[in-house]
């Protein structure tokens, strides 16, 4: 049973303090393949759980380029050491511009 029986009938939402979201995008296909959602933005809570998704959705092979700003969820070791890990190449936006 669902709460709904034909599109656009029930739409829900809700709303936090503050909640951040980390998306993984493949750009080809504009396909949201990772994703993760925590009250903290840290790199633990929500950039590698989010790449750990993509990674286990999608299974890319070495050398996938993965491009972020430069924001330090995505400048810090552990992300580095992450990329290192499933063979991608880092790329990131100039300051302010991601």
């Amino acid at each position: 049973m669902t709460c709904a029986d034909e599109p656009n009938e029930v739409w829900t939402s809700t709303a936090t303090e503050w909640l951040y979201l980390t998306i993984m995008l493949e750009l080809f296909s504009c396909e949201i393949i990772g994703y993760a959602c925590n009250f903290a933005l840290t790199t633990e809570t929500t950039v590698l759980p989010a790449l750990a998704m993509a990674v286990m959705n999608r299974k890319p092979a070495a050398g996938l380029i993965m491009h972020s700003d430069r924001g330090a969820q995505y400048t810090c070791k552990d992300f580095r050491e992450k990329l290192e890990k499933y063979k991608m190449i880092q790329s990131m936006g100039s300051t302010g511009n991601c």
